[in-house]
């Protein structure tokens, strides 16, 4: 039976003394629906659930309680995937590979800069006041579980998210330990890329050669198209320097390209729209977060030329990059 993130919602609060009726109330969903293996929450239903979760436990913190109480068990195969990794950078890849087997809430990219390993968090849908319990539970169930597989305490060297302090701001650098930057442009967590050659405690090569598979199968079986475009934006955020042609991509999803068009043409998108968008992106974040020159940037977003960067740079923002570069630094 497929697990997913509402299943886990509704057994931590019935630890609490909840019952799912509480926790789905407004929602129209019951718990045989929910533990069904064919259901795929929408949007409203996250939103309804948090926001019923946050008001049943008054705790405005409630993100990071449930992000501590993460098992891999809780996600799936794709868990025991990463149990069974021989490092911390394996078990990485593979948990944004196939992300979107348990991932709803927000959208991990990962890259490196400066010798130093950087996630940014994407929303997939609108959570408005609802981000900071997404981060929340995102960066500690990040924290928690690294550490449980590489029996040490993993830290991160920054954090910065985009919205305001919140008022029980201390837990921020009670649990993650490192200087916490809020009200920034975008949301993102600096780590150590030591980390990445730690040794995990139960590699097991015949265990992970039996969940990729299952991983593999899992996603051939998905007719969830929006999960399957967010599948080819994870994949493309990984590339630095030149993008990979459709047939690469439908290779490492394990679909077929028939698929990926069916699910790129339902959403009115092209493979071309997705690597534009995933460009656009990341050249925000590396014009607001690094001392890249526009030259250095242009070549990990696999342009030929500098300036084929600034006219798509114009056209995306109506401004130069000279223009953006000095909003970045005023905003600091």
């Amino acid at each position: 039976m497929r697990k997913n993130r509402l299943s886990f919602y509704l057994a931590r609060m019935q630890q609490r003394g909840f019952s799912p009726a509480q926790v789905m109330a407004d929602t129209g969903l019951d718990a045989e629906t929910i533990e069904s293996g064919r259901f795929c929450p929408k949007p409203e239903h996250y939103r309804v659930i948090i926001r019923n979760m946050l008001s049943l436990t008054g705790n405005p913190a409630l993100g990071l309680e449930l992000g501590r109480e993460y098992h891999l068990g809780d996600l799936g195969v794709l868990g025991y995937a990463a149990l069974s990794s021989d490092t911390l950078a394996q078990a990485r890849r593979v948990l944004m590979k196939y992300a979107h087997l348990n991932e709803y809430l927000l959208s991990p990219a990962n890259f490196f800069e400066g010798g130093q390993w950087v996630n940014t968090l994407h929303e997939n849908f609108r959570l408005g006041p609802l981000l900071p319990f997404a981060v929340e539970e995102f960066v500690m169930r990040m924290v928690t579980l690294a550490s449980r597989l590489t029996g040490s305490q993993f830290r991160l060297l920054s954090l910065q998210v985009s919205y305001p302090r919140p008022s029980y701001h201390q837990q921020y650098h009670e649990v993650f330990q490192c200087p916490v930057l809020y009200e920034q442009p975008n949301i993102r967590i600096q780590l150590d890329t030591e980390h990445l050659e730690s040794e995990l405690l139960l590699s097991d090569p015949e265990v992970f050669r039996l969940s990729i598979e299952r991983c593999r199968k899992k996603l051939k079986l998905s007719h969830v198209n929006t999960q399957t475009v967010a599948q080819v934006e994870a994949i493309l955020e990984q590339c630095s320097g030149e993008f990979p042609e459709v047939s690469d991509v439908v290779a490492e999803l394990g679909i077929s390209a028939g698929k990926l068009r069916k699910a790129l043409t339902e959403q009115q998108l092209s493979y071309k729209t997705l690597i534009e968008r995933t460009r656009r992106r990341r050249a925000m974040d590396y014009i607001r977060q690094s001392h890249l020159t526009p030259k250095e940037i242009s070549y990990r977003l696999g342009y030929q030329h500098v300036s084929n960067f600034r006219r798509a740079l114009k056209s995306w923002t109506g401004k130069t990059f000279s223009e953006l570069r000095q909003e970045a630094e005023r905003s600091l």
